[in-house]
């Protein structure tokens, strides 16, 4: 019996176990995979773990014990984030017999929530079990990947001084180091790289032991012999430089130490201070050098003649007064200063420094100071094309004018001016003026009709060739192909119908029409916005907005309008409701649509393919994976939109693109060379299914974590592949 308990000793020592002292027997070791034989039922029972759970089924045989030694250790690594537990069938033979195991070694997955129990598949490894718990959680990589390039700008960016670096034998980053996407009502833990105790103070950069199958040199940089190993240090500081010397590399052992490097580096390295510009010596010209101010916190925005009306002449104000523009927020909301504001004393909890708030009558925040133009300013600017105007004009009367100051001319008429190859001087000869612009004026002269035409407010050379057209008011939105896609596409429709787009909404919310819309007649009772940009993925109609659609050849415009016109004699309906029949939120891809679609460069699709058509529930499941991702894409500013292929009117479309089963989906990148990712796919009996919500979560997690390998596609191929459709679609 000794011998027995001296060798379960030994095993569980070699296995890594956890050292806890216990009153009556004293030290003894418990591994982190639990042995829960008849309590397999309680282990697995939904509420008990706060992750999920899985479960090794093994018997006494020759590969027994390599395969407790991975198990055990990727319980080691993900402690905390899930629960992993082993029946021994030889004990227990009842038990495995209940949960279907036919052969050993197998391990059994039980995700959280209401997702049904299936059998892994993967390799019975610890970079295998780990993998499993990843894809079923989802997780959102915060953690940089380092290479001789990115490093210096890692170390010495500000925003989060305590750099934290983890060397790995792993290609990607280890599971610990990543942020589990909670279910909704549980209380999952977060990993390390966004943690609220760690993150606003760290940033956590990875570096894989080989880079092209050789030693990455950042490790030999850092004296590293043997990985995994983790360092942290202040900044590019060496000196703060610190080691983590124990093995025990879990979640809560390391949060542990780098909770306590926190406390040291509070104060900061005494070598890597902020450096403060000299002052300027004064002048004695005390007329200010901007023509924007900084308001009192608090205020609640800027004067009506004083506001910045747009997001780029916010971001100008903001460099012309020496303050920093990211992070920035841009939305509509009532509870902050209308326009442009700015946060000099950003927080964890309130990051943003820029604000653009195109709320009209918003409200005074004690962390926000309104931007405005500098009262003097706009009539300076006026002033000085007036003294510029009437120089001319003396000039052109024969008057004696010899020079003429650049500078005092407005910023576009000097822009013009540079382009006409004067001389750099500050002022230049006005003879040489006139004789320059006569000169231009001659080689762009044209037809009177034609300048007449040319003198209207133009739009953009994309709205100048394409023809708008404003549905009634009440419509759901524009039909399928005719949507507005871009905020400054629906401003340019909106002028070139001759229409009013100022003041401007821009959010995303569903009860209003989906992507561009109008509101012609403003007033208190029900908003003074006009233009109203809505990147909801859902939307339905309102009864002071009329959608504003690209005109072109699908007759679902005239129909569409008429609908509209016999929906507002009807009873308003429900809120809520969804876009209507003639105007589907998902587009279809096909020959008519894919040239339109896929040209769009440096663009975005998640293609769901099916075996005939989408269906609500395939939908409603779309718009939800898209609105899980909707602030990350913003975030990091990736244009993605959702299509839905039939495949099995697509064949050559469904070899070119050999999904293993069907439902799949992919993530397709357009333009010139575009390139795609199909989802993984699960296996049940040997034999790949169809994807569900929760792979193409992980698709297009990889995709924005940078660990997604595309696929270029051949666009001649691609191009020839679509199948001819009839009249009727």
């Amino acid at each position: 019996m000794a011998l027995r308990y001296l060798a379960l000793f030994l095993l569980l020592r070699l296995l890594g176990a956890e050292e806890r002292w216990d009153p009556l027997y004293g030290w003894i070791y418990v591994p982190h995979a639990r042995n829960v034989g008849k309590e397999l039922d309680s282990f697995i029972e939904p509420g008990n773990c706060k992750g999920p759970v899985l479960v090794l089924f093994v018997k006494n045989d020759a590969i027994r014990a390599a395969v407790l030694r991975s198990f055990e250790d990727a319980a080691q690594e993900i402690a905390g984030l899930a629960c992993l537990g082993i029946v021994h069938c030889d004990d227990q033979p009842a038990v495995c017999a209940k949960q279907n195991v036919r052969k050993t070694p197998s391990v059994m997955l039980y995700p959280t929530g209401n997702r049904a129990a299936r059998l892994y598949r993967g390799r019975l490894s610890e970079e295998g079990f780990t993998a499993a718990v990843a894809q079923m959680i989802g997780f959102n990589d915060r953690t940089v990947h380092l290479t001789h390039r990115s490093l210096s700008e890692f170390l010495t960016g500000r925003t989060r001084p305590i750099k934290v670096l983890l060397f790995s034998r792993r290609p990607r980053t280890p599971v610990i180091f990543k942020d589990p996407k909670e279910p909704r009502g549980s209380t999952f833990p977060k990993a390390l790289s966004s943690d609220a105790e760690l993150w606003p103070h760290m940033e956590f950069g990875f570096i894989p032991e080989e880079v092209d199958n050789a030693r990455n040199p950042l490790l030999d940089a850092y004296n590293i012999e043997t990985v995994p190993q983790v360092t942290v240090q202040y900044g590019p500081d060496l000196s703060t430089k610190q080691t983590y010397a124990s093995t025990d590399i879990t979640y809560p052992a390391l949060k542990e130490w780098l909770l306590a490097r926190r406390a040291e580096f509070w104060l900061g390295s005494p070598l890597w201070q902020e450096t403060t510009p000299e002052e300027p010596e004064a002048l004695l010209d005390d007329t200010p050098d901007s023509n924007y101010e900084v308001l009192a916190p608090g205020t609640k925005g800027c004067p009506t003649d004083l506001e910045i009306k747009s997001v780029s002449e916010c971001q100008t104000a903001l460099k012309e007064l020496g303050m920093d523009v990211d992070p920035r927020w841009v939305s509509n909301y009532p509870e902050l200063p209308s326009k442009c504001s700015v946060r000099e004393s950003p927080s964890a909890e309130h990051p943003e420094r820029m604000h653009f708030n195109s709320f009209v009558g918003g409200a005074g925040r004690q962390d926000l100071s309104p931007v405005c133009k500098r009262p003097g300013a706009a009539t300076s600017a006026s002033s000085a094309a007036a003294s510029a105007a009437s120089t001319l004009s003396a000039a052109m009367r024969g008057a004696e004018v010899q020079e003429i100051d650049i500078s005092s001319l407005p910023q576009q008429l000097q822009n013009m001016l540079q382009n006409l190859d004067l001389n750099s001087a500050a002022e230049i000869d006005l003879d040489d003026l006139m004789r320059k612009l006569a000169g231009n004026l001659a080689t762009k002269s044209k037809p009177r009709a034609e300048v007449k035409v040319n003198a209207e407010p133009k739009a953009t050379s994309t709205a100048a060739k394409q023809q708008y057209v404003k549905l009634p008011v009440g419509a759901n939105g524009c039909p399928m192909g005719s949507e507005i896609l871009t905020f400054d596409e629906c401003r340019q429709a909106i002028l070139s119908l001759g229409l009013k787009p100022d003041p401007y909404w821009t959010s995303s919310y569903e009860g209003l029409p989906r992507h561009c819309s109008l509101r012609e007649r403003p007033g208190e009772g029900i908003g003074l916005e006009r233009m109203h940009f809505n990147t909801a993925n859902r939307g339905s109609g309102r009864d002071d907005l009329a959608p504003i659609c690209r005109k072109g050849q699908t007759p679902s415009i005239e129909a569409t309008s008429s609908k509209s016109k016999s929906q507002q004699r009807q009873p308003e309906k429900k809120k809520g409701s969804v876009a209507s029949e003639t105007s589907p939120v998902i587009q279809e891809l096909n020959i008519m649509s894919q040239q339109r679609l896929l040209n769009r460069d440096k663009f975005y699709y998640l293609v769901y393919m099916t075996k005939g058509g989408l269906t609500n529930a395939d939908e409603s499941m779309l718009l939800d994976v898209k609105d899980h991702f909707q602030q990350r894409l913003d975030e990091r500013g990736v244009l993605m939109d959702l299509l839905w292929l039939d495949l099995s009117i697509e064949r050559q479309l469904k070899i070119l693109l050999d999904p293993p089963a069907l439902p799949s989906a992919m993530v397709l990148r357009g333009g010139g060379q575009p390139k795609f990712v199909l989802a993984h796919h699960r296996e049940e009996d040997e034999e790949a299914v169809g994807v569900k919500e929760e792979d193409i979560i992980l698709l297009v997690n990889k995709v924005l974590g940078d660990e997604a390998r595309f696929q270029r596609l051949n666009a001649k191929k691609l191009e020839m592949a679509w199948t001819k459709r009839g009249p009727g679609g």
